[in-house]
């Protein structure tokens, strides 16, 4: 038992390194982006990601935004976002991605990487519209964070929002913000952390116009008045009188409420600080100088200084809106400009206006609203205009680039149709060649043949010739030789048809190992030697020599 306990030790670690190790293989940064990069995912996975790059090193991190992590995630995030009807666990995943975000945002590299990227704090600040209150806390939280990390971030997150007042259709930016602070549903931590934001927003624009112009949305959106009930609701829930062992759950309650107004507070101090600062520019500006009637801009700014002084910048703001809407370009919006002028003089004087006048401030109402439908319709109308025309301007270098590369591959097919015609006529004359050195090889083997019967022919006839040669010579030699042998003519001196091949194939007669002429010649001449002694010696023996044999 003692031997055994070690080994099952052993095998337990060895198999608890093996589940560690693929534990580890299962969170690489190639894995968590395989994760992000499927059509869709599930909570486990989710909650897997969010684990993994909260305790990710540095090394591990840099390596995830390298292969566009980052933007693999957004793009989940914008997917949940984008659905209908979302079940409570898709809302929970979406939660959940946001939390990845914001592992990933809590490194200086993914930072600077959100920054750097516009489109991913536009894609991120959709989830503002999000149905479910968490989810659009941590997005403000979020879009906080990128607002207060620098100039860069600042300038991402207000056109962020320019990007969604146009995806959702709002009239101005922080409209929705502004209906849930004035909201009664809405709970009293999610007022608590809109305010937060919106005084977050206002507070890191460093200079004084462009917090005059944040807040000059949120006033159009209907912010003061929101705020003043606010303060009436902290005030109502502050005053009542709570039980000495009430709950944790009021307890939490309280503290929200006292935090919202404390935020209400910041509001009011900052928006007081501004126009304290502007009423001080102003009047430094006009201090020594008199407003001339005949300058616009001298005019306009003193009515500007003096609705912000005497707090009527909201009015005044309003009437210059509605003054906008005011169609000067045709018949009728003169007549407007000057039934306005008529009214304002008659009002400025205290002078009553009729009802039956052919121009009352009623009609003038109708006709502003719906002028202001139509500004809004314009805008719509200039809205998709633009992003026509970004989208044009888009496909045109587009159809540049095309162009382009269309020419390359244009210069290519020539270059290669030359090549290939090119390569076509060298085959012909490669064919050509190879067919002239068959037909030469035809020939070739025809006079080969013809070579063969011409040697076989002339060997046959050589052989006969040899042969009766000799059968003459040896005729001659046994009974009258010289008689005999004075009309042979030696081979290669014959006269006829017969010599003729013979006299072809004197070059070839080596090759056949046939006697040549001379070899024919010099038995000729022995013959003819041995004729002389027969002859000599028939004339000079006597009759008894001669009988001897």
């Amino acid at each position: 038992m003692s031997t055994a306990r070690p080994t099952l030790t052993r095998r337990s670690s060895t198999r608890d390194r093996r589940i560690d190790t693929k534990k580890e293989n299962d969170k690489t940064p190639d894995k968590i982006n395989g994760l992000l990069l499927a059509d869709s995912i599930s909570l486990e996975h989710t909650m897997r990601v969010k684990d993994t790059i909260k305790v990710a090193s540095k090394a591990w991190l840099h390596h995830f935004l390298k292969m566009d992590g980052l933007q693999n995630l957004v793009s989940m995030l914008v997917k949940f976002q984008s659905m209908d009807d979302k079940e409570p666990n898709e809302l929970r995943i979406q939660y959940e991605l946001l939390l990845s975000v914001k592992a990933a945002m809590n490194s200086q590299a993914g930072l600077d990487m959100m920054i750097d990227q516009p489109d991913l704090v536009a894609s991120l600040a959709l989830n503002i519209d999000s149905e479910d209150s968490a989810i659009c806390t941590q997005t403000l939280e979020l879009l906080a964070v990128l607002m207060v990390s620098g100039d860069n971030g600042c300038r991402a997150v207000l056109e962020a929002l320019d990007f969604f007042k146009l995806v959702t259709r709002e009239r101005v930016r922080f409209q929705c913000l502004v209906d849930a602070l004035h909201s009664n549903g809405t709970s009293f931590a999610f007022k608590r952390d809109i305010i937060l934001f919106l005084n977050t927003v206002v507070n890191t624009a460093t200079d004084l116009e462009d917090r005059l112009e944040i807040r000059a949305d949120m006033i159009y959106s209907g912010i003061i008045p929101t705020v003043e009930k606010l303060k009436a609701l902290c005030f109502d829930e502050l005053g009542k009188d709570f039980e000495e062992d009430y709950d944790q759950e009021a307890t939490q309650q309280m503290e929200e409420v006292q935090e919202l107004e404390a935020q209400l507070q910041v509001f009011e101090t900052v928006m007081q600080r501004d126009i304290a600062e502007c009423v001080t520019d102003l009047e430094t500006t006009f201090q020594s100088t008199e407003v001339d009637l005949s300058d616009p801009e001298q005019i306009f700014q003193s009515l500007h200084a003096s609705s912000v002084e005497h707090e009527c910048f909201i009015p005044f703001l309003s009437v210059l809106q509605t003054l906008l809407m005011i169609p000067s370009y045709d018949s009728f919006g003169k007549m407007q400009w000057e039934t306005v002028d008529s009214v304002l003089k008659k009002l400025v004087a205290g002078e009553a206006i009729a009802a039956n006048e052919e121009y009352a401030p009623e009609f003038l109402i109708s006709n502003t609203k719906q002028n202001l439908s139509w500004k809004q319709r314009l805008e719509e109308l200039s809205q998709q205009a633009d992003q026509l025309g970004a989208r044009c301007q888009e496909m045109e270098e587009a159809e540049l680039v095309m162009k382009d590369e269309l020419e390359e591959l244009r210069r290519k097919e020539s270059a290669m149709l030359f090549m290939r015609e090119k390569e076509r006529k060298a085959a012909e004359v490669v064919t050509r060649q190879l067919r002239h050195m068959q037909d030469l090889r035809e020939f070739e083997k025809g006079l080969v043949s013809r070579a063969e019967e011409i040697l076989v022919t002339g060997q046959q006839q050589q052989q006969d010739t040899h042969a009766r040669r000799l059968s003459s010579a040896s005729g001659k030699n046994s009974s009258r030789r010289p008689s005999m042998l004075k009309g042979v003519v030696p081979v290669g001196k014959t006269v006829g048809p017969v010599a003729r091949p013979v006299m072809r194939i004197q070059g070839s007669r080596n090759l056949l190992n046939c006697p040549s002429d001379e070899e024919y010649d010099d038995e000729y001449e022995s013959y003819q030697e041995h004729d002389k002694e027969g002859e000599e010696f028939e004339e000079g023996q006597s009759p008894a020599d001669a009988e001897t044999p």
